[in-house]
């Protein structure tokens, strides 16, 4: 079972540490001995490559980047744009105050809120640079003990709530999108207008002071309204992101949704990629890459190539800072092939969640051994998994506590399900511009990762992927949704579709994940923590629908049908119930708002209301306010081949049209009339 332990505070300041790039060679045979073990994995993985002390930030010792030592792509073109993906490192002024420091280490561990990203997010009064200093003479005044009160008088002092953001509508908002007329049942189509007028609800744009003053705040600056999650998540999140243009998208925002777009392209300007949110203290770690398949489905909705001619080097360089900061090496039945894991090394605890990491590491007893722990708490929270069983290494299995993450060393498939969808999506869009040799490097990017996730990460056996343990050399033989990502991105041989997806839906059948009229579960392993059962997220539910539906075959199709209209269900009764829109629901009943984790549960919620559209697009026309999750029963599941292929006679499973064929801007080929993707999704032997 999962669970925190006891905890003192620590009095030592901890410091930033820089980030870092190495490819990690890990070998799949029996290690001999535990020698060998450490051996190899030892210095590669867990040490930093630092920069010489005279090294200044930006410098080009301060930002150097360990290239891969064999290349799996092509060199030219792109190791001249992965040199220039090198990782920014921290160098905004509030940064020394919600970042790093004593200041940081004493408000957070006197708990003055209950919620540790509370003071993150406040506004500085004074420069920080004042605002240390008087910390600091507090310090000096109380010997380095200040008492509860004096921090919290020094806090209400020198901070106050950041009113950085106003409200913001959507300028090309409108009251009646063209996906009503896609939706068949009446009830369906009134929810569907109050979702399209939460939009106008969840818009923000930054105050120019933010721009003008930005030492004063956490906020990274950007130029255009942008669509928060909701609740306590008051700022841009990455992977959050994608969802929420899918829904704008179907909502007819175009205009908007380049807005949205160009924020994150600015962030990778600044950064080099596109941080965990828009806070400075989310400014050494990611979310999953999903910045590819934005740009793809605008373009799908737009036309607007010129948008990717003028941008297409910074959205190259996201990818690149992917491809250089998150793959290993796994050598498996002596062939090695280039994989992706989560890996965020920078010191300290997360600063928005500081109190409860040092509550996590209080159990280990040497500085070192924190420090990785923090990394592996920060590599989970930027898989946006934060937190579940799928990180745990405990003895082998993922039974243990949040101090035995290990989510450095687990290669996740749905990440390098990611890095296959970012590659296919970068090489079509090279095409489209007429670049045919980057094109085709991509393309070859692309083969390889699906080759190796095929090679390591397939079990034909079971009808599944799974992720794979890089200390113990082993799968992680455990339901997670995140197994089935590669159906969703089509990470597997075209050819071998229709196997695919009779094994993948055998294997949910034979989990029994099937049983829970809430929704698919994100795992079947009940921990306290929220990406654990009972849980559902509608990210994950949308992937594995349109996963299934992706594979063209009747059942999986028909099976995606009534998941769908499951998920529907529970979302429209939640919100009939609430008035609200959650950020995570229940497996076990329907439409109600999950619970767990760190915080309190949070409404909204814009990737919520973004798969729900998705959803409704796809299958407005059949789905029905009047659906029961209670009679989507077994039996109904089961019957699934003779429906699904009448279903598919009439059109109605079958995709209605080419530009369905890429409806997440990850899968197929499809953006253009000019497409080819009977060539482009030949399976390299």
């Amino acid at each position: 079972m999962f669970g925190r332990v006891n905890w003192l505070i620590p009095k030592e300041p901890l410091e930033q540490c820089v980030k870092f790039v190495k490819v990690l060679r890990i070998d799949t045979s029996p290690l001999r001995s535990p020698e060998r073990k450490l051996q190899t994995l030892g210095s590669s993985v867990d040490k930093p490559v630092v920069p010489p002390p005279s090294a200044a930030a930006g410098s080009p010792e301060a930002t150097a980047v360990a290239a891969p030592e064999t290349p799996t792509t092509p060199p030219s073109s792109l190791e001249r744009t992965a040199r220039a993906a090198a990782p920014a490192h921290l160098t905004d002024r509030n940064s020394a105050v919600v970042c790093q420091g004593d200041l940081l280490r004493v408000v957070q561990l006197a708990g003055v809120f209950p919620d540790s990203k509370t003071f993150v997010d406040k506004k500085v009064k004074q420069s920080p640079e004042e605002t240390i200093r008087r910390f600091q003479e507090l310090l000096q005044k109380t010997g380095g003990t200040p008492s509860r009160d004096q921090v919290v008088a020094f806090v209400d002092q020198s901070f106050e709530d950041g009113d950085e953001l106003e409200e913001w509508s959507p300028p090309d908002w409108t009251e009646s999108p063209s996906l009503l007329g896609r939706v068949a049942d009446e009830e369906f189509r009134a929810w569907a207008l109050e979702l399209n007028r939460l939009w106008k609800v969840l818009g923000r744009r930054m105050k120019e002071d933010v721009r003008d003053n930005p030492q004063l705040y956490s906020l990274l600056y950007v130029p255009n309204g942008f669509v928060i999650p909701g609740g306590r998540f008051r700022e841009i999140y990455y992977w959050d992101t994608y969802w929420i243009v899918q829904g704008m998208l179907l909502c007819d925002m175009r205009s908007s949704v380049r807005g949205v777009i160009e924020n994150l392209l600015c962030l990778v300007k600044r950064l080099g990629f596109v941080p965990n949110g828009s806070r400075v203290y989310y400014n050494e770690r990611s979310q999953p890459p999903l910045l590819v398949p934005m740009v793809k489905a605008y373009l799908q909705h737009s036309g607007d190539l010129d948008f990717v001619r003028e941008n297409i080097d910074v959205i190259e360089r996201e990818f690149q800072f992917w491809l250089n900061n998150a793959t290993v090496e796994v050598t498996h039945k002596g062939k090695t092939y280039k994989l992706a894991r989560y890996f965020s090394p920078s010191d300290g605890p997360r600063p928005e969640s500081y109190r409860e990491d040092v509550l996590t590491a209080n159990h280990l007893s040497t500085e070192e051994e924190k420090q990785h722990l923090y990394w592996d708490l920060k590599s989970a929270a930027a898989s946006g998994w934060d937190f579940s069983s799928r990180w745990v290494i405990h003895d082998g299995t993922n039974g243990g506590t949040l101090g035995d993450l290990h989510t450095r060393y687990i290669v996740p498939v749905d990440l390098n399900s990611f890095m296959y969808g970012n590659a296919v999506g970068l090489s079509e869009l090279y095409r489209r511009l007429g670049q045919e040799d980057r094109a085709a490097e991509y393309r070859a990017v692309a083969d390889n990762f699906r080759e190796a996730v095929t090679a390591v990460l397939w079990h034909p056996d079971l009808g599944t992927w799974l992720d794979y343990d890089l200390l113990n050399g082993t799968p992680r033989r455990y339901f997670y949704v995140s197994n089935l990502t590669p159906l969703w991105t089509r990470c597997y041989d075209e050819l071998q579709a229709p196997e695919i997806a009779k094994a993948t839906v055998r294997y949910l059948f034979n989990t029994g994940v099937l049983k829970y009229q809430g929704g698919t579960p994100t795992s079947l392993i009940m921990t306290g923590e929220q990406w654990d059962f009972p849980n559902c997220w509608s990210p994950l539910q949308g992937m594995l629908v349109q996963g299934l539906h992706y594979t063209g075959d009747p059942g999986a199709q028909r099976l995606a049908l009534e998941l769908a209209r499951r998920w529907l269900a529970a979302n429209y009764k939640g919100f009939q119930e609430h008035k609200q829109m959650f950020e995570k629901y229940e497996s076990e009943v329907v439409g109600r708002c999950g619970g767990g984790g760190e915080y309190a549960p949070q409404a909204g919620f814009g990737w919520t209301n973004g798969v729900c559209f998705e959803l409704l697009d796809l299958y407005g026309l059949v789905a029905s306010s009047k659906d029961d999750p209670e009679l989507l029963t077994y039996e109904i599941l089961v019957e699934a081949e003779e429906k699904a292929l009448d279903l598919n006679k009439n059109g109605v499973l079958s995709p209605a049209s080419d530009s369905e064929s890429d409806i997440n801007g990850f899968t197929g080929d499809d953006i253009g009339p000019d497409s080819d993707s009977e060539t482009e999704n030949k399976v390299e032997e």
